[in-house]
């Protein structure tokens, strides 16, 4: 499965977020972010292009990442 796909998929489950395989999908991600491999928004022709599925893949991590903390 595509990483976006994964993505996508736990944004609209949110149960899936208690997966490891939702996990380490949103943990590439992040890598990938954190190498400029991916990028949330990017310059295009007419102005910036915002690629909403690394957008929601940021903001579950920040979700489970403070689930971990708690527990």
């Amino acid at each position: 499965m595509l990483l976006q796909e994964q993505i996508e998929k736990a944004w609209n489950n949110r149960e899936l977020l208690k997966t490891a395989e939702s996990q380490s999908a949103i943990r590439e991600v992040i890598n990938q972010l954190d190498l400029g491999k991916l990028r949330v928004a990017e310059p295009v022709a007419d102005g910036w292009k915002v690629n909403e599925w690394i957008k929601k893949a940021v903001i579950m991590y920040f979700r489970f990442s403070r689930w971990k903390r708690l527990k």
